[in-house]
């Protein structure tokens, strides 16, 4: 039995550094698209330091941010914790990111952020 099935689409990889501390869009669906599925989400901590980031999805129309992550701390790239680096951090989950929505991470200056997403079909 499948309990998950990839939608029908084109399936991307965004690849973003942050250059600063405010919120930066990773995504941004037009009004005039349809929304993307968001399979997997990755944050990296790559400088000397510890850096709280925030994930949220931004409802431009309304101009409301609903928060998924709120200040999740990425311990320094050489700290770990048994076989895991605490210095990554993943969301693995199909969610949707509705059309005149956007996914933003805020955090610092050397937090690469990964988002692998499906396009629908149809969408250019």
């Amino acid at each position: 039995m499948t309990m998950y099935q990839q939608g029908r689409g084109r399936v991307e990889t965004k690849v973003v550094i942050l250059s600063g501390t405010a919120a930066t869009t990773i995504i941004d669906i037009p009004t005039t698209e349809n929304g993307t599925l968001i399979e997997h989400i990755r944050l990296a901590n790559t400088t000397a330091g510890a850096i709280d980031v925030t994930v949220d999805l931004y409802d431009v129309t309304n101009t409301t941010a609903y928060v998924l992550v709120q200040e999740h701390s990425l311990a320094i790239k050489s700290t770990e914790s048994g076989n895991v680096s605490t210095a990554v951090y993943e969301i693995i989950m199909p969610l949707w990111l509705p059309k005149g929505w956007r996914l933003r991470v805020a955090g610092a200056t050397g937090v690469h952020v990964t988002v692998t997403h499906v396009r629908p079909e149809g969408r250019t």
